[in-house]
Formats: structure tokens, sequence, C-alpha cells
């Protein structure tokens, strides 16, 4: 989807595969732009630089700054939605397992991702009203994933909460927040920090 007067032009040249490519390397950029400097920060002529181009044929690619935004966010959302949709999908897995497995999914696209993850928590509030429940419906999707496991953990009685809906958010908050902190070449492993992190948030909810 393309925001401007141009959409129909900008759609067909983002078709091809020079395009999409360079599409990947400005959606990078913006992202690591906007998570540092914020989107009201950032400049297209800052964008245009950072990719090697000028504004002229920067907007012939993006139309606006609000599309990128849009882009970035479900992209990153998406991408943890298609991961995460084959783990829920047994449902006869033990829940200590199907968390661990969602934990780790999410652990292996902070290296990738780790910018666009900051651009989702602090710059959807630059969303236009039009767009942003667009991105809005697609966390609710994530949530709901999240929180059908624990209600299958609870009914089996697998989890001690009763209240899947406090204990879908507080995990989720937990995920979104290592984004924050976690380095590639850190301490620990992508691998490790999955299962330390799943230990803490087992231990709040085992039976």
């Amino acid at each position: 989807m393309v925001l401007d007067a141009q959409g129909d032009r900008v759609a067909a040249v983002n078709r091809t595969p020079e395009s999409q490519q360079l599409m990947v390397e400005i959606l990078g950029a913006a992202a690591a732009l906007f998570s540092r400097g914020g989107f009201q920060g950032t400049t297209t002529q800052q964008l245009a630089d950072a990719v090697g181009l000028v504004k002229a044929t920067l907007y012939y690619h993006i139309g606006n700054k609000e599309e990128l935004l849009l882009r970035i966010t479900k992209t990153v959302i998406d991408e943890r939605i298609a991961r995460w949709e084959p783990i829920v999908a047994n449902p006869t897995a033990p829940t200590a397992t199907v968390i661990q497995s969602l934990i780790e999914e999410h652990c292996r696209m902070i290296p990738r991702y780790r910018d666009w993850f900051l651009v989702v928590a602090d710059e959807l509030k630059h969303l236009p009203p039009p767009l942003l429940p667009q991105v809005l419906e697609r966390i609710d999707v994530t949530n709901a994933m999240l929180q059908e496991v624990i209600e299958r953990g609870i009914a089996s009685g697998e989890l001690a909460t009763t209240d899947p809906h406090t204990a879908t958010l507080v995990i989720m908050a937990m995920l979104n927040s290592m984004n924050r902190w976690y380095r590639p070449r850190g301490r620990l492993s992508n691998d490790q920090l999955a299962r330390e992190t799943t230990a803490v948030v087992l231990n709040g909810v085992l039976a």
C-alpha cells in the first residue's frame, strides 16, 4: 500500500526485484533512524543519505514517512505471527514447550529486527488514525495467539494463573522489553537468553 497521489506508479516500481531489494534497504535504514532519532526527528534527507539516494528518487519509492512507519511495524509483527502460527497450531504439545518455542522464535528475531521492534514500541503514536488500526489489529493477533496457549495450559492444569489476559500482557511486555537491552555479542547467546527468559516466565505461571 502506498499513501501518496503517485501510489499506482510507486506500487508498480516496487514490484521489480531491484526495487524490492532497495525497499528492504530503505526499511532497514528507516528503522535504524527512527529508533535512534525518533520518527519526527528523522528527515527524509537523512534517510535519502543513508541509502545513497536523492530525495526525489526516495519519494519515488516510498510515498511518505508514514508509509515507511506502517511498513516497518507491519513487517516485524507479521513475521512474528508467521513464526508463531505453526507452534501454536499444535494443541497436544506441553504448554511449557510451546511457550519456550514462542520465546525462542522472538529471540531469534532480535538480532535482525531490534531497531524495528523499538520503532513498534515507541513510534506507533505517529501513525495517522486511518493507519494505526492496521497495526493494532496485528498486535492483537499476536497477543491472542499467546493467550490461547495460556488458556490451554490452564485448562490442562499445567499453568496456575487464573487470569490469562494479564499473563499474556506481562509476558508480551517482557519479550518486547528485551529489544532495548539485549546485545547479540553480550554475555548470553541467543539460545541461552531464550532459555533464561523461559525459566523466568514459567516460574511465575507453572502449576
